[in-house]
Formats: C-alpha cells, structure tokens, sequence
C-alpha cells in the first residue's frame, strides 16, 4: 500500500506528526451501535475498494503506531465531503436528477464541509490528540433531502434500477464503484463528540 512507504518515510526522517484523512466508510455495517462511535469495527462493504485501501492502512497502522511512539498519529474519518472542494463523487450523486427510492424508510446520513475538515487537519497538527476522530455535521438527513438542498433528485427511481445504471456507467466511462450505492441502504450517522471536544 502507498501509505505504507509515506509513514515508513516519515519515520525515517523523524516526522513528529502525521494526519492521516481516512474516511467513515472503514466502519462495518450495520453498525452495532448508533451513533457510530470510533470503536467501531472497521469492515468495508464488500467489494468496495477505496473503502477495502483505507480498513487495510489503518489495520497496519494498528501495528505501525505503537512501533513508532516519537510519531503522533491522528485519523480523521470524515463523512460525506461536501461543498466547492468537496468530493467529486459526491457532488455528482447530491446534484444527479435521480433519486434513489428504497423499499423501506430512507436511510439517514451525515456530510461534513470541506472547509470543516481542512480546519480539523490544522487542529490535529495543533492540539496534542492523536488516534481516530469521526468528522460531521450535527445535523442529518436522508439522501432526497440533501439532493434537493443541492439541486438533484427529482426524479425518483427504484433501488434496484439505479443499482445496474451506476454499474453500467463505472464500465463504460469509469464513474467510479457501484457499491458507493449500497451504502444507501445503510443508517451511517457518526458520534462526533470526540472531535468536537
């Protein structure tokens, strides 16, 4: 893994301090408690590759930390990125005119602003913290209502269909994993305490 060989390096060069910007999609779901707390398992959905890089990085760093204690480590498991330097992938899905319909109640969800987690990157160089903070806003909502703050979702279409048409657009222009789509069927609402104290 390419993180690997980055912490390696700053070790060897006597790196006092490393962020590390993970991601909230490392937690097993279902969660087994509500909020999801940083104790959480990390397990990536199946089949989820960028989710499969991070659980894998911060398995090995399991390992990596206590081998290096001169080094401060932090974690930041961000939700949903959002806004003008926000996730590409997500923009996208937010701003779509699909909205994905599921068969039971609309799973709820979180999103944090760009500018939240850069300010939460300089905190964590700042502050003397170190292992895993989830980052989100407080508030939550399900996807059609952050869809339609943003512009998307008038039109709305069965899980199943948008499921094959996400499939069919990552093999023909490469929009990325279909399995981001499964994670709608998921409640994914973090404990954010930790970061906020």
């Amino acid at each position: 893994h390419p993180g690997q060989n980055v912490f390696r390096c700053a070790a060897q060069q006597q790196v006092p301090i490393a962020v590390y910007l993970s991601s909230a999609a490392v937690y097993e779901l279902p969660a087994r408690q509500r909020p999801i707390d940083e104790q959480q398992p990390r397990v990536a959905l199946r089949g989820f590759t960028w989710a499969e890089d991070h659980v894998a990085l911060e398995s090995w760093l399991d390992t990596f930390e206590p081998e290096h204690p001169a080094m401060r480590i932090v974690r930041l498991r961000p939700h949903l990125i959002v806004g003008r330097n926000g996730t590409p992938a997500v923009r996208r899905l937010l701003r779509t005119l699909f909205s994905v319909r599921l068969a039971r109640t609309a799973s709820i969800l979180q999103c944090v602003h760009a500018l939240d987690v850069a300010r939460a990157v300089q905190l964590a160089l700042e502050r003397d913290v170190s292992g895993p903070f989830n980052l989100a806003c407080a508030n939550t909502a399900t996807l059609r209502e952050m869809q339609r703050l943003s512009g998307g979702g008038l039109i709305s279409i069965p899980f199943a269909i948008a499921y094959r048409l996400a499939r069919r657009a990552a093999r023909n222009v490469g929009a990325g994993e279909p399995v981001w789509m499964e994670l709608l069927r998921h409640e994914v609402v973090l404990n954010t305490n930790r970061a906020r104290r």
